[in-house]
């Protein structure tokens, strides 16, 4: 009876550790369920407050109402079409128009880290700020304003200083799946139209692939062609007894088409000069001029007392999926939960 009764003992004593460990291992099962539900609720929560923030401020739409919303207080008008870019602004730009739209991105960083500063859910915005000591009361300097194009990894380089420049990101920029290629280019084009009677003594000059034969090139896109193509459209908005820059009569303007292939892997570019005055002119660079040369479209107005309006237009061989600033950060976060989403 003795080995009996410790025999029955010992199988009590089993069936109790198997409930306690079954009892432990369900409650462990279940608690990592409830840690994985309450993880996986944060990221989705970190995720949508990020995402509505990147799209109300960051991401630049390509139609309808948001777009809309979005271009009224910008420095520049912008065309997003499948594979096309088209950016139009006024060099120099003006300084009250880069500080309205400055004003009003710190204003939105502001209120948003004041909105977001209580709570488990935390969202921390950031963006690049106008520095008194830049540039002058009569000509201020901005920092540089960067918008990123992707996949193709082009930036857009915009400031007051009376440069527009689409500038090749580089390996290692944010983002970017690969450098910027020029063989990714199919054309690019820009229009310079000039509004003021000051431009009456200038002289237009071409060189690169701009230059045939000692004139300015002036050749028909060829679609069969593999090579990118650039062309530059200049008109003078002018009087007839205005501007002189351009000869070749169009209505009540002038203009001047001057347009080429060019090969990429040659180093080969277009370079168009326009002596507006003796001390100041208009450079257009479309291409490269040499391995270090990260700027494929290049436009300086030196004569920044005469704004004109710069109208680019770029195409490329494969769609644009994404056009954002890349001034204003965002960085996520949920209070206790190790997951953080940021620019």
């Amino acid at each position: 009876m003795n080995g009996k009764g410790v025999f029955l003992s010992f199988m009590i004593f089993l069936v109790i550790m198997a409930i306690i460990g079954l009892h432990a291992a369900t409650s462990a099962s279940s608690s990592k369920r409830e840690q994985k539900l309450v993880e996986e609720t944060a990221f989705d929560t970190i995720n949508n407050s990020f995402n509505n923030l990147f799209e109300e401020i960051i991401n630049l739409n390509k139609d309808g109402f948001a777009k809309d919303v979005q271009q009224r207080s910008m420095p520049f008008e912008y065309d997003l079409n499948k594979n096309k870019i088209g950016l139009k602004q006024s060099l120099p730009q003006r300084s009250d128009v880069l500080k309205g739209y400055m004003d009003g991105l710190n204003i939105y960083s502001i209120y948003t880290n004041n909105q977001n500063s209580t709570g488990k859910t935390r969202l921390q915005t950031e963006v690049i700020v106008q520095s008194r000591e830049w540039g002058t009361a009569a000509m201020p300097e901005f920092p540089d304003l960067n918008y990123l194009i992707l996949p193709q990894c082009l930036f857009y380089d915009l400031n007051g200083s009376g440069n527009m420049v689409l500038r090749a990101g580089l390996p290692g920029e944010p983002r970017c799946a690969k450098p910027f290629d020029f063989a990714d280019l199919n054309a690019i084009y820009v229009s310079i139209l000039f509004n003021s009677t000051n431009y009456t003594d200038g002289t237009l000059t071409c060189d690169g692939e701009f230059n045939s034969g000692g004139l300015c090139a002036s050749d028909a896109f060829n679609p069969t062609s593999p090579e990118p193509y650039i062309g530059a459209f200049l008109i003078e908005r002018c009087p007839a007894s205005g501007c002189r820059v351009l000869s070749t009569a169009m209505g009540p303007y002038a203009y001047k088409t001057v347009s080429a292939h060019f090969d990429p892997a040659a180093n080969e570019y277009g370079k168009i000069e326009i002596q507006a005055t003796a001390d100041y002119e208009i450079e257009i660079k479309l291409g490269r001029m040499d391995d270090a040369d990260n700027f494929p479209v290049y436009v300086k107005n030196e004569y920044i007392d005469e704004p004109f309006e710069a109208d680019l237009n770029v195409f490329f061989d494969q769609k644009i999926q994404l056009f954002y600033f890349t001034g204003f950060l965002i960085t996520a976060s949920k209070e206790n939960i190790p997951i953080v989403r940021s620019t």
